[in-house]
């Protein structure tokens, strides 16, 4: 639960500062006690998140630029309000398991480790990585995005919320679905991580009906699948066409996502039963040919979201290795053709630099008509043959630069004004799906140039065709 949040309002009797639920409001209840007081009894870990670095009512504190009011000695505010409150909640709350703090923001290496030692006194408290300066904790936090192969041997936690808002917001409608949940979570998992999702109650304390059904939802089939989630480890499979894994001890969970009649999995185990755990009664085949272990599955899904296969094994499912360009593998671990240059995994860094998408492989996490949902756009993060294209064909997308998509001036002219959604999807497009036909080649080159004639400003629409060539 939030203690304090950049808002500078304590959800707690504070001694530090009146600013806190008690002493500031007609309702005068320390909430954050009564969570705390719940939790022992209901035996569930407590944690709370704490805004050290932004707040926007204390004077000195960082992310309130704009009011002149605000302006203070940071340091003096770190001695005054942000020291004191986390001592004091450390004191009032002693049976805390996580500490979360937020947005590290300007704040010092030095001053950054006097909040990890004064947390570290705690030796049993799980700290996250974003107290700044450079000072890491236990937990990675990749925020609204899950990373493209997670980061093994690490533990990470991804953030996300239902919508697109992190609080209560009257006009975002913009809601994830229960089925949409459910396979990030599914997701997550399978990449050896754990799911943090977030809700927001409006002003009355009331939760929106969409979050209550999504979770409810998430509840019924959790009930059903949670053998597949609880307790399990990573997949050990480096990319499933179908969906996603993960394993537990002798067993392991296939999470299927688009269902057909027919899945395969590299033959590197030995399956002695397949059930689906939704209706264990129903017979599914296994067959093991050219190296590939086949599942035949009944014709409809038990679950329109994602089923669970689970597969009893002689062993533990060892983990495969990706597979490299010059191995000369394919992301499913076959032999790669002659001359099939695009199909490969690429290279993604153990820790996203600032604005890193993961599923991306480096591209800004600004860009337009990019990260807007599709139905293909998982399929597009996770096809390893279109991310080989796009590095070959535009080297500006293996040094992260991304200037198609930017609308760089020194790729446009300083007068030229970027390109539109319309028209950078449809780079993508040609990007992805090549023609090998001369006239479609021809008229496909006339129809881009054409939307993105049409994306300038007024009065520039027809100049000459060579400012509108394909980038080296």
């Amino acid at each position: 639960i939030t203690a304090k949040h950049h808002d500078g309002f304590a959800m707690y009797h504070s001694g530090v500062s009146s600013y806190n639920i008690v002493d500031a409001t007609p309702f005068g209840r320390d909430v954050l006690s009564e969570l705390y007081d719940a939790c022992k009894e209901e035996g569930i870990k407590f944690g709370f998140y704490y805004s050290h670095v932004q707040d926007w009512y204390h004077p000195g504190a960082g992310g309130c630029d704009w009011d002149r009011a605000h302006d203070g000695d940071f340091e003096e505010y770190l001695e005054r309000i942000s020291l004191p409150q986390v001592s004091e909640l450390l004191a009032k709350f002693p049976k805390t398991s996580i500490v979360w703090f937020e947005q590290g923001g300007n704040i010092t290496h030095g001053q950054a480790m006097r909040f990890y030692d004064m947390v570290r006194e705690h030796p049993d408290i799980i700290l996250n990585n974003r107290m700044g300066g450079g000072v890491t904790g236990d937990v990675i936090t990749p925020e609204q995005f899950i990373p493209a192969t997670g980061y093994p041997g690490k533990v990470w936690e991804t953030c996300m919320t239902m919508n697109r808002h992190w609080a209560y917001c009257a006009y975002d409608d913009n809601w994830k679905s229960a089925g949409e949940l459910i396979l990030k979570l599914c997701e997550t998992v399978s990449k050896g991580g754990n799911l943090l999702l977030n809700i927001g109650p409006d002003k009355y304390g009331t939760i929106p009906q969409v979050c209550r059904d999504n979770l409810e939802r998430i509840g019924e089939w959790m009930e059903v699948n949670g053998e597949a989630i609880y307790g399990t480890e990573a997949s050990p499979f480096p990319f499933l066409p179908f969906g996603y894994a993960t394993r537990k001890g002798n067993m392991l969970y296939l999470h299927i996502r688009d269902w057909s009649g027919k899945i395969s999995v590299p033959a590197c185990f030995k399956a002695r039963n397949a059930y689906l755990l939704a209706d264990p009664s129903v017979k599914v085949g296994i067959r093991k040919k050219d190296g590939q272990l086949t599942f035949s599955l009944p014709p409809f899904a038990p679950d329109p979201a994602v089923s669970i296969l689970a597969v009893e094994c002689d062993g533990r499912v060892p983990t495969q290795g990706v597979p490299t360009e010059g191995l000369g593998m394919t992301v499913d671990g076959r032999r790669k053709r002659k001359g099939n240059r695009g199909n490969h995994v690429p290279s993604i860094p153990d820790d996203p630099v600032p604005g890193y998408r993961g599923t991306m492989a480096g591209l800004g996490r600004n860009q337009p008509g990019i990260y807007g949902r599709s139905p293909g756009r998982r399929r597009m993060e996770e096809n390893s043959r279109w991310q080989g294209r796009r590095n070959r064909d535009y080297p500006a997308f293996r040094s992260g630069q991304g200037k198609e998509f930017q609308g760089d001036r020194q790729e446009y002219g300083k007068r030229r004004q970027p390109p539109s959604t319309d028209a950078v999807q449809l780079i993508i497009r040609y990007i992805c799906d090549k023609p090998k036909k001369r006239k479609e080649k021809v008229c496909l080159q006339r129809l881009r140039i054409r939307i993105r004639s049409c994306s300038w400003r007024s009065g520039r629409r027809n100049r000459s065709r060579n400012r509108f060539r394909r980038p080296s």
